[in-house]
């Protein structure tokens, strides 16, 4: 269970993972990605309904396909959503905890999430964006950080991927947590 502080306000949401031998999986709530795509198109779309959040054993510079959006229609396959992380290095973090403040390594990861679509003015070509966001792992916690495009930080808080303001960005950092 996750409380997020929005203006001194709680916001409170429940994460569901899961643990394979290759890594660590999240549910992804995808609803408002089917609300975007036109009727027609819905029957050549695939997603999942998880991301890979981490590989496991998680080191430096590992590289994984976090999540993928493809468009499969007639000769065209266009991953519309392209989400890819990576292990950018260890960083020193310092966590201002309810119990106090401490400094932990961390390993650096970088998520980067590219949209793309046809270029509504030539038929053979496509426009891309891409988005980024970091998060910080510590050995023995997990997440301690993250900061970076909201879009990109929407899809692991749980509030899914919503595309309506890419310009937004946004930190969290963990200020309590209780192993059991």
């Amino acid at each position: 269970t996750d409380t997020i502080f929005i203006g001194g306000i709680p916001d409170m949401s429940v994460s569901y993972f899961r643990k394979a031998n290759d890594g660590i999986y999240y549910n992804l709530d995808t609803a408002g990605l089917w609300e975007t795509i036109p009727d027609s198109l819905i029957q050549y779309i695939t997603l999942s309904s998880e991301i890979k959040a981490f590989p496991l054993p998680l080191n430096e510079g590992a590289g994984w396909n976090v999540f993928k959006m493809t468009l499969s229609y007639l000769i065209i396959v266009l991953d519309v959503i392209d989400v890819s992380a990576n292990v950018t290095g260890k960083e020193n973090v310092v966590l201002n905890l309810a119990s106090g403040t401490v400094t932990k390594e961390a390993l650096k990861v970088k998520y980067v999430l590219k949209l793309t679509f046809p270029d509504p003015d030539n038929p053979f070509a496509t426009i891309s964006q891409s988005y980024e966001a970091f998060c910080w792992v510590v050995k023995d916690i997990g997440v301690v950080k993250w900061e970076g495009n909201s879009t990109v930080l929407g899809a692991f808080a749980g509030s899914g991927i919503d595309f309506a303001d890419t310009t937004r960005t946004a930190s969290q950092s963990l200020i309590d947590y209780d192993i059991k």
